[in-house]
C-alpha cells in the first residue's frame, strides 16, 4: 500500500514538473510573439525584447510612429510629383548597349533630368518578352529619396497561345521611400522579387540605383 502511495506521489510529482515546464514554455513564447508584434527582435541571451528605440513600444507609440512615416511619405510624394512637373531640367538619354550589358528583348531607355550637374531623377525602361519594367528614382541634394516601380504584363490570350503586345496590364507597382540611405518603408502591390526573406530590398535597391547613375559621367 506504502509502495502504491509513493508511486502515486511521484507519477503526480512528474506531471506537475511538466505541467510548469510547458507553462513556462508557453508564456515565453507568448512574449516572443508580442515582442516580434511590436516591432522588437527577441534576446535569446538576456530572455527579453529588444528595441531599437531601447524603450517598450507602447500603442500610442506605435501610432505616433506610423503617423509620423505616413507623413514624410506624403512628403516625398509631393516632392516626386513636383520633380516630375517641373519642365525645366537637363536631360540626358542612353538607349539599349549604351547602358546594358545584355540587351533585353525589348531594348531599354535610361534618362537622367539634372540641373547644374545634379541629378534629380532617373527614369529607367526596360522591355521584356513577357511585359514592360519601369523605375523612377528621385533625389534631394544627390540623396536617393523615392523609388516607384511598375510592372506592366503583356495581356496572355489562350486562343493565339501568346500574348498580345499591344495590350498591358498592371501587375506590379512598388513604392520606396528612402532617408539618409535608410529604406524606411515601402508599399507594393503585386507579386514582386522582394518576397523571398532572404532578400534585402534596401541593399539591392540602394546597389541599382549607384549602378545607374554611374552610367552618368555628368562632371
Amino acid at each position: 500500500m506504502k509502495r502504491k502511495t509513493v508511486t502515486i506521489t511521484i507519477v503526480l510529482t512528474v506531471i506537475a514538473i511538466i505541467a510548469i515546464v510547458f507553462s513556462l514554455k508557453f508564456n515565453r513564447l507568448l512574449k516572443i510573439d508580442e515582442c516580434l508584434d511590436k516591432g522588437g527582435s527577441w534576446n535569446n541571451e538576456r530572455n527579453d525584447c529588444q528595441y531599437a528605440d531601447s524603450f517598450h513600444l507602447t500603442k500610442k507609440t506605435l501610432i505616433e510612429r506610423d503617423n509620423t512615416k505616413i507623413d514624410s511619405n506624403i512628403k516625398w510624394l509631393k516632392k516626386a510629383k513636383n520633380i516630375d512637373l517641373d519642365k525645366s531640367f537637363n536631360l540626358k538619354i542612353l538607349k539599349n548597349e549604351e547602358f546594358l550589358d545584355v540587351t533585353t528583348d525589348g531594348g531599354g531607355l535610361l534618362k537622367a533630368y539634372y540641373r547644374n550637374k545634379q541629378i534629380v531623377k532617373i527614369s529607367l525602361w526596360l522591355g521584356l518578352s513577357y511585359g514592360n519594367s519601369t523605375f523612377d528614382y528621385y533625389f534631394n541634394n544627390k540623396k536617393l529619396f523615392y523609388i516607384y516601380e511598375t510592372f506592366n504584363q503583356f495581356i496572355y490570350i489562350d486562343s493565339i497561345n501568346g500574348f498580345n503586345y499591344n495590350k498591358t496590364e498592371t501587375t506590379f507597382i512598388g513604392k520606396y521611400y528612402f532617408m539618409n540611405d535608410i529604406l524606411f518603408d515601402f508599399e507594393t502591390t503585386g507579386h514582386n522579387r522582394f518576397e523571398d526573406n532572404k532578400i534585402d530590398p534596401e541593399e539591392i535597391l540602394l546597389k541599382e540605383t549607384s549602378h545607374w547613375v554611374n552610367k552618368f559621367c555628368i562632371k
